[in-house]
């Protein structure tokens, strides 16, 4: 993923997705502007996935990854 911060919430899910992540389904806030999705990669283990500039998008896009995973299940 690019090292911009993504403001619509379909930014990233592909390639978040592709590298198969274990999400807590929780957002940290990194400082007062930028919000972040965090979770597990097997190969690299905890990591920043997409990082935000608004709550709400983070939140949506987290939404997206959850629903993603459930309708995938796992691989």
């Amino acid at each position: 993923m690019p090292n911009q911060r993504g403001e619509r919430s379909n930014v990233g899910i592909d390639s978040i997705l592709y590298q198969q992540p274990r999400l807590d389904q929780d957002l940290f806030q990194m400082d007062a502007h930028v919000w972040v999705i965090h979770g597990y990669i097997p190969v690299d283990g905890q990591v920043i996935l997409a990082e935000f500039d608004h709550h709400e998008t983070a939140r949506a896009v987290l939404a997206q990854l959850a629903a993603a995973q459930d309708r995938d299940g796992p691989e």
